[in-house]
């Protein structure tokens, strides 16, 4: 009988569904804003050839959506560590060590976004309260400025599931050193 690992056993306990929408949230919704900003330059361009014509706040949507993506996919990126670190250094290092230089990272990173979640807020209160719309839109320019607060909110959710993570696979003894690899980790 093997023993399970503690990513294992917190696969067991959500619904297939459940895990697919944890693990790819903010990608999910930077596809579907991607699209939306490929169709808006693509008829913008078909238009402008066509009927020399565009949509007036097209491109001012394409910046909103743009916006949004960068955020959300800094946000994947912390959930599934393929952010910038300095691994060949910490594969030298030994598990406590490795653990005290997670702490470090995490302290920095729940300060920065802290920070940035917290200003973020007033300065969104002023977009609401100011009631202007992008030019040549019905759209409310709060709805673009938005993705700060509520991207930094994801992170700092990330920041924290990270730690769950890692503090629990430490106590089990698994092998919490960070690898090179960019992309989508189980």
């Amino acid at each position: 009988m093997s023993k399970l690992t503690f990513n294992q056993t917190m696969k067991a306990e959500l619904p297939s569904w459940a895990l697919y929408i944890e693990r790819y949230f903010e990608a999910l919704l930077s596809i579907i804003a991607l699209t939306a900003i490929f169709t808006i330059i693509l008829s913008d361009i078909i238009r402008r050839t066509i009927f020399g014509t565009q949509l007036l706040g097209g491109f001012e949507i394409a910046i909103g959506l743009f916006i949004w993506v960068a955020w959300l996919t800094t946000s994947l990126a912390v959930r599934h560590e393929s952010h910038f670190r300095f691994t060949l250094l910490r594969k030298k290092m030994s598990p406590r060590m490795d653990m005290m230089m997670y702490i470090v990272e995490w302290a920095l990173w729940l300060l920065v976004i802290g920070m940035i979640f917290w200003q973020s807020i007033p300065q969104y209160q002023r977009y609401v309260t100011s009631g202007r719309h992008l030019v040549g839109t019905p759209i409310a320019e709060q709805w673009v400025y938005f993705a700060i607060p509520f991207s930094m909110a994801l992170i700092l959710t990330r920041v924290v599931q990270n730690m769950y993570i890692k503090l629990n696979q430490y106590r089990h003894g698994e092998n919490i050193c960070p690898d090179a690899d960019i992309g989508v980790k189980e």
